[in-house]
This record gives structure tokens, C-alpha cells and sequence, in this order.
């Protein structure tokens, strides 16, 4: 399978993992300090969810998008609270 065959799953039910994707960056760019770090938190478990997926895909596994189905959501959820948690707060100016 090509990755032209794989479009199709990316554009549905990988498609929480694409928008993750996306929002990361975003996130990782547009945020700083705390938030910035609070955000790339996902990264690491993510990168393993996508190397246990390419191993099933690698096995012909036919369960092979199960962990990255299941983890995308989670994922694009947490990165979008913590985007969107951080990019609203300003900076208070100090009193003293």
C-alpha cells in the first residue's frame, strides 16, 4: 500500500491525528514559556503511537490504525485545551 492509498485514512478516521498535527504546530509556535512546553507534551507518546502503527501497517496487521484512532482525539483534545488556555491569558502588569 502506498502512501496515496493512506489518504483516505488520514482524511477520516485518522483525521483527528492529521488535525493534531496541524494544531501542534500551531500550539508550539504561537505559545511560549509554560504553555509552549505544556503543548508539546503529547509529542513523545505520539511518535511512539506512530512507530507501533507503522509496525502493525509493516505486519499487514489488519488492526493496524487502532492506537493511532484511539490517541488522536486525546491528543488533538489536550494541545487545543492547553492552545487555547494559554493564548488567552495576558500578561498582568506588575504592581509595585
Amino acid at each position: 500500500m502506498s502512501f496515496r492509498e493512506l489518504i483516505p485514512f488520514f482524511l477520516t478516521w485518522g483525521l483527528p491525528f492529521t488535525a493534531w498535527v496541524f494544531v501542534q504546530f500551531a500550539a508550539a509556535v504561537t505559545l511560549r514559556a509554560r504553555g509552549r512546553l505544556l503543548s508539546l507534551v503529547p509529542i513523545l507518546p505520539m511518535v511512539v503511537v506512530c512507530a507501533l502503527t507503522a509496525s502493525a501497517y509493516r505486519q499487514q496487521s489488519n488492526l493496524w490504525p487502532i492506537l493511532l484512532i484511539f490517541a488522536g482525539p486525546v491528543a488533538l483534545i489536550y494541545v487545543a485545551v492547553v492552545w487555547f488556555t494559554f493564548s488567552k491569558r495576558k500578561e498582568e502588569p506588575s504592581r509595585g
